[in-house]
Order: C-alpha cells, then structure tokens, then sequence
C-alpha cells in the first residue's frame, strides 16, 4: 500500500477543512484539484482494499464530513443571504424605486 498517497490525501483534506473554517473558498479549487490527482492515483493501486487503507479512509472521512457540515452551513448563510436581498429588491419595486 503506498501511505504516502493516503497521508496527502488526508493533509489535502484537513487543508480544505482550515480554508473553509477561514473563509477563503477562492483558495479552494487549488487544493481539490491536488486532492483529486491523489484520489485518482488510488485507482491504479491494487492493495486499495487492504487493512491499512480501510484505516485511512476512515481517517480522511471524519475530515471530509467535517468539510461538509462546514459547506453546508455555508451554503445556508449565501441562501438567506440572497434570500434578503431579493425581498429588498421586492420592496424597493412596491414602493416605486428601481434597485
């Protein structure tokens, strides 16, 4: 099993975990597209279902569940965030302003 690709897998996860606790998405697509090559490097490895993967795996899902919770809550805030600013823009227009 090469753990190397496991550990960076899991750093390119808890990366992604500090990024979005810091608000900096724009710096995310950098760290996905690293993570994924690792991913995808997997594929080719035949010992992918061993013991020690399965350990892994684990590990890096308690991360990319935290990532998540973190996405999702996220995603909330910019949809009332929108929500608000398109019933600002309803009462402008009711009473008779342009926004």
């Amino acid at each position: 099993m090469n753990e190397a690709i496991f550990k960076h897998i899991l750093q390119f996860t808890e990366e992604m975990e500090q990024l979005l606790k810091k608000e900096k998405y724009e710096e995310l697509a950098p760290v996905l597209k690293r993570r994924k090559e690792a991913i995808d490097s997997l594929e080719h490895d035949p010992s992918f279902s061993e013991p020690e993967a399965i350990f892994w795996r684990k590990k890096i899902g308690v991360v990319e569940e935290r990532c998540t919770v973190l996405a999702e809550a996220r995603k909330k805030k910019v949809q009332k965030d929108l929500l608000a600013m398109q019933n600002g823009k309803r009462a402008l227009h009711a009473y008779g302003r342009q926004g």
